[in-house]
């Protein structure tokens, strides 16, 4: 599990996930982005599942996204991963896109 910290108001666009199998045929590979409510509730914002059968290193990406707003003030945003001792997590990717008031106060660069 792991915190994670966006901008509230930006929209999550999807995300990608890097694993490892040590074994041929393992149990499928899950990571969730849940967002925890105060109150204790929770909802999977997205999940991406890894069903590779084969040993190595597999990617994956997903782009369906629900109540994909960041909404800091209700809720707490985690990553949740459920794999098995035969799997390595390698890499988490979540996307997302800013508001657009954060992208005009970035200073501009020159060369």
């Amino acid at each position: 599990r792991g915190i994670v910290n966006l901008q509230h108001g930006s929209t999550i666009t999807g995300m990608y996930l890097n694993y490892e199998n040590d074994i041929e045929n393992p149990a499928d590979t899950t990571i969730y982005l849940r967002r925890y409510s105060y109150l204790g509730e929770y909802q999977d914002i997205l999940s991406v599942s890894g069903t590779a059968n084969t040993t190595g290193n597999h990617y994956i990406w997903t782009g369906t996204v629900a109540n994909n707003i960041v909404d800091n003030f209700n809720y707490a945003y985690v990553l949740v991963w459920v794999g098995n001792p035969n799997q390595n997590l390698c890499g988490v990717n979540l996307r997302f896109e800013p508001l657009p008031i954060y992208l005009a106060a970035l200073p501009l660069s020159t060369k």
